[in-house]
């Protein structure tokens, strides 16, 4: 028997997936080839997600911690003592003392179905933010409206450059690969930002290893010499932003100089990174989620790719 899914990982892909059941019981994964964007393909994870279910480490049994180890106790009494402890709370103190602490992990439907056990109870209390994934979310929202970017075919049909920043695209989004492949054999230029030599930049025409920490300071000196070669969207800019005139103020201590010996690029690399957004075309930005992890940094991309003629575009990995 096989049914159409989609792998439960925690990924941006939500990869389509053909699952059939053998007749031993064992599962065969493989990737749903009418999926627009995954197209067939299944990363190692997901292939062996069948492997991992029937896995002799895998703990199929409530576990307790006794004396300092794990003792292996029953559904019933598990279900028992934390109902105890919850309508304690609940007694004693009231909703609010009840801390649910999550991130998503890959929960598949409970990822919505923990919430909903919560919110009968009447509601509970709840982390907020994060200390990376909010960051570039609320960087977009600032600077764009919304946190959303375009779509792979989009990147195809129209990107005349592709910018891979501080991203391993070959292997933390492997779709995307076939994506660029195709823009790159339509003519588009493809140029790698990052600290470390990766497998994406065997394919780049422009590599740039800043030092890491630097990001957001090649960023806006990048913007500076766009400003200075008079290779920004003026009108964009004069119509459709706000605090234009302070940013340029701003930018006037980020000569190619002092980047340069911040961030370990040379000169003509960061002019060379400066001509492919500034007069390339329309071109995509891939972000990776380490730029979102140290203070300030995400708001010198947004920046740089609101500003560039014909409306370059960027994606952080939370919408890419």
């Amino acid at each position: 028997m096989t049914i159409k899914t989609a792998c439960p990982l925690d990924c941006y892909d939500g990869c389509s997936i053909h699952a059939t059941v053998e007749q031993n019981g064992r599962l065969r994964l493989e990737g749903n080839p009418n999926h627009p964007i995954t197209r067939g393909a299944l990363c190692n994870r997901g292939r062996r997600l069948g492997a991992r279910r029937d896995g002799e480490d895998r703990i199929l049994y409530p576990m307790k911690r006794e004396g300092g180890e794990w003792v292996q106790i029953s559904w019933a009494q598990a279900y028992r003592e934390i109902g105890s402890e919850i309508r304690n709370a609940l007694t004693r103190y009231g909703h609010h003392a009840i801390l649910h602490a999550f991130d998503w992990g890959s929960g598949a439907l409970l990822k919505s179905l923990n919430q909903r056990f919560f919110y009968q109870l009447g509601g509970c209390t709840e982390t907020v933010g994060s200390l990376c994934w909010e960051a570039g979310l609320e960087a977009q929202r600032y600077d764009f409206g919304q946190a959303r970017s375009h779509a792979p075919d989009d990147m195809v049909r129209n990107s005349q450059g592709i910018v891979v920043w501080g991203r391993n695209v070959a292997t933390t989004n492997v779709h995307m690969m076939p994506f660029i492949k195709e823009a790159q054999a339509r003519g588009a230029k493809l140029a790698v930002v990052n600290p470390l030599a990766t497998d994406v930049a065997r394919r780049a025409d422009l590599c740039v290893y800043p030092r890491p920490g630097t990001d957001a300071l090649l960023a806006l000196g990048v913007l500076r010499i766009c400003r200075d070669q008079g290779t920004l969207d003026n009108a964009f800019v004069e119509h459709r932003s706000v605090g234009w005139a302070l940013l340029s103020e701003h930018l006037e201590q980020y000569d190619p100089e002092r980047v340069s010996r911040e961030t370990n690029v040379p000169v003509d690399q960061i002019q060379s990174l400066a001509d492919f957004y500034g007069r390339l075309g329309p071109v995509t930005t891939l972000l990776g989620i380490g730029m979102q992890r140290y203070a300030g940094v995400a708001m010198p991309f947004a920046r740089l790719t609101h500003w560039l003629p014909r409306r370059a575009t960027s994606g952080f990995p939370a919408v890419a």
